[in-house]
């Protein structure tokens, strides 16, 4: 189905959200034409923007998709329960009192934070409890999907149909090992303080371990489904926040091979400090690229610690084409108002790359630590936000970490809620 978008210019910024709406949400055939092109008498469904057009729906229009760079003042909020935004035009003769269209580019490339005026948290990164989205409760729904919704009751003979849903199954891979492989004076004072703790069950753990029966964290050999799976592997170490084991361990590159031989796909975790030093992704990139033998086109940052816009233009420098970074880190919801993948726009460059962001819908140690669910309660969370997400047809997304398999220490009774996962999804039947 066509529909002509009426505009005076098409630029760039508002190319990028007209596709995202109305071509990967609504799977329309656009079309922007300037008001003097437009022909009415073709009877093709239209809109109007920033210009009004007899007998056409128009969109209010503010500033924002016809300038460069952002202002440094968040938007004002147009409150409406039902259909929240941004840009308020409360007197706009039409139906929308809001442009939806720039309201949704703001969250698509999230302006917040762009402005520099969001604090940070501990790790330097921009603190989500803090986050509009948050503040509003707009995290937990995807907004942008809704406003593909409302735009399309608009639209003579448009339906929002949503599409199939997906999953995504992924594991970080911060230490592959709890005891086994590190250097010994590390292991040694590990034991003592085990055996001074009166702990026998980690004592026995890591003999096990080091008589190479079994470590808590090697879960590899057990995972069911590897097509179905994305592991990010941690391959160097800066910083005391990276793993000991890194790609010069060569047990670490062997079990790396091992999980790309089995069909699992290999996405890179760059360091803690990868977003401060330039070069240091490709580098890490490259090295995992020599182990398995082929490019590695997926990432997600370790701490999910990422710069933006720099962190994003330098994985679409390097060949990454897929990125799972954007994750809520202390609710469960819907990262720039999305529940599928969608591309990164270069605010800097005024350009749509070639990087998908994938939004991260759950991840464990929000559950865990900064939601206090214990792991008895965490199955029906997921399951909830999984049939949300669905009904969307969204790509859920779920992050997870090998050591919550592990049944050790904070992590224990949370093996069964990953069994549940993939026994749902299984019975689901939707694609992965």
């Amino acid at each position: 189905m066509r529909l002509y978008l009426i505009c005076p210019q098409a630029t760039s910024r508002l190319q990028y959200v007209a596709s995202i709406l109305f071509e990967n949400l609504l799977g329309l055939d656009l079309t922007i034409v300037a008001p003097e092109a437009f022909m009415p008498e073709i009877h093709v469904p239209a809109l109007s923007y920033a210009c009004s057009i007899d007998n056409l729906e128009e969109i209010p229009s503010a500033a924002l998709l016809f300038e460069t760079g952002l202002p440094r003042v968040f938007p004002e909020t147009y409150e409406n329960p039902r259909l929240p935004g941004l840009f308020p035009f409360p007197n706009a003769p039409g139906t929308f009192k809001f442009d939806i269209l720039a309201s949704a580019f703001w969250i698509l490339i999230d302006g917040w934070e762009l402005t520099g005026l969001l604090p940070k948290d501990l790790y330097d990164r921009t603190d989500g409890r803090h986050h509009p989205l948050m503040i509003e409760g707009w995290i937990s729904r995807p907004i942008i999907h809704d406003y593909a919704s409302a735009l399309a009751s608009r639209i003579s003979g448009c339906l929002f149909q949503p599409k199939s849903g997906k999953i995504h199954i992924t594991l970080d891979i911060d230490e592959p090992w709890m005891h086994a492989y590190k250097p010994w004076h590390i292991q040694l004072g590990g034991m003592i303080k085990s055996l001074g703790q009166g702990d026998m069950r980690t004592v026995k753990q890591r003999i096990k371990s080091l008589m190479g029966i079994e470590d808590p964290f090697y879960i590899f050999p057990h995972l069911t489904h590897p097509q179905s799976l994305i592991l990010f592997f941690l391959i160097d170490r800066h910083d005391p926040k990276d793993g000991r084991h890194t790609w010069r361990l060569s047990a670490y590159r062997k079990l790396i091979q091992m999980c790309h031989e089995r069909g699992i796909h290999i996405g890179i975790h760059p360091s803690f400090s990868s977003s401060d030093v330039p070069g240091r992704i490709a580098f890490e990139k490259q090295k995992l690229e020599e182990i398995i033998g082929q490019p590695v086109v997926s990432s997600r940052q370790h701490f999910l610690r990422y710069k933006n816009p720099e962190t994003f233009r330098e994985l679409e420098a390097c060949g990454i084409r897929h990125e799972y970074s954007l994750c809520p880190i202390y609710a469960c919801g819907y990262m720039r108002g999305m529940a599928q993948p969608f591309l990164w726009y270069d605010i800097g460059q005024e350009r749509t790359s070639q990087l998908t962001l994938h939004p991260v819908m759950v991840m464990d140690r929000a559950l865990q630590k900064y939601q206090g669910i214990r792991a008895d309660e965490a199955w029906e969370k997921i399951k909830s936000e999984a049939d949300t997400c669905l009904s969307y047809g969204g790509e859920f997304v779920i992050l997870w970490h090998n050591a919550t398999l592990s049944e050790t220490g904070e992590w224990q009774g949370w093996k069964k809620v990953w069994t549940a996962l993939q026994l749902y999804f299984e019975e689901k039947g939707y694609p992965s």
